[in-house]
């Protein structure tokens, strides 16, 4: 008697504790932010939670009793993945497309657990949802900015540099490649950027690199530049810097302008300036050559009392 009194208590124990893990993983189906849904063997949708209904935006009630294949257009996308999940157990992050009640077609990733009773037979499986729409977005977006990004570096006249916080060069523009008389990528890869700096600047140029990671960037900076054949232009380099995502510093990009025709161009300008400037002061000295003698032949007139010959101009 006593016995049974406890096995009916233990009954009644576990009855609660049944019912009370029944309402927490009721609460879990109704709260989750992932849509999800259980699926029979055959493919009926069984239960699904309030983010698959509003994802699908369909009644909660009527996704229930319905097949999971009537919300993706592609029926063999979604013959592959149940069979695959009924094989194998599960399956994961498969990208799938899904119509919802507006014929709106939307991208997803798509994740199934197989679901088995006490006997290890197949009763059903779960599946979780993604929405890639955002991703998607984001994953354009990024793209159209590579994009830009690229076709700023091809057209750019300056050379574009990309380098690691060490110096070396990740990446170099077509220009930079023309500047370098480079005839590879190869060639300026994993390249140290001070190797491209004349040595007695290179010091200089350090300093300037300790200004980028603290200031952010730097502007127009003079180098004297090398040339693979060891030659040397003059250039200006402007840098900034590339931050990651958590605003740490990740990496340099520096532009960089030959400016050769420039320095020729005020070479020129000053021997010219200075051409002009010993033409003027030649011109300025005959004319007051010309000054002293026309007032010496006046003098010398006068002293023989005749009249001047030069109008007298004030000293």
């Amino acid at each position: 008697m006593h016995s049974n009194q406890k096995k009916e208590e233990l009954y009644d124990l576990l009855e609660v504790e049944a019912s009370e893990l029944e309402d927490y993983i009721k609460d879990l189906w109704e709260f989750n932010p992932i849509p999800m849904a259980y699926i029979n063997p055959i493919g009926i949708i069984m239960d699904a939670d309030k983010s698959m209904a509003s994802l699908l935006g369909i009644d909660r009630e009527d996704i229930i009793g319905s097949r999971l294949e009537d919300y993706v257009p592609e029926k063999k996308d979604i013959t592959s993945i149940a069979q695959e999940t009924l094989t194998n157990g599960l399956v994961k992050n498969k990208e799938i497309t899904i119509k919802t009640k507006k014929n709106q077609e939307t991208p997803i990733n798509i994740s199934t657990l197989v679901r088995k009773d006490a006997e290890e037979n197949v009763v059903g499986y779960f599946i979780s949802l993604t929405d890639m729409c955002e991703r998607k977005r984001v994953e354009t977006a990024l793209r159209e900015s590579e994009e830009l990004y690229k076709t700023l570096v091809r057209t750019s006249p300056d050379a574009v540099t990309v380098s690691d916080l060490e110096g070396r060069i990740t990446h170099a523009s077509q220009r930079s490649l023309e500047l370098y008389n480079a005839k590879s990528q190869e060639e300026l890869t994993g390249k140290n950027a001070f190797e491209l700096i004349a040595p007695e600047d290179r010091e200089k140029a350090a300093l300037n690199m300790q200004r980028v990671l603290k200031k952010g960037f730097i502007r127009n900076v003079e180098y004297s530049f090398l040339r693979s054949d060891g030659s040397r232009y003059p250039g200006e380099l402007s840098a900034a810097m590339i931050k990651d995502s958590s605003g740490k510093p990740k990496a340099f990009i520096a532009t960089t302008r030959d400016i050769s025709e420039r320095k020729e161009a005020g070479k020129a300008l000053k021997e010219k300036y200075a051409e002009l400037e010993e033409f003027h002061d030649l011109a300025v000295g005959r004319e007051l050559k010309m000054i002293e003698l026309e007032n010496e032949v006046n003098a010398l007139l006068i002293e023989l009392g005749r009249k001047p010959k030069y109008k007298e101009e004030p000293s």
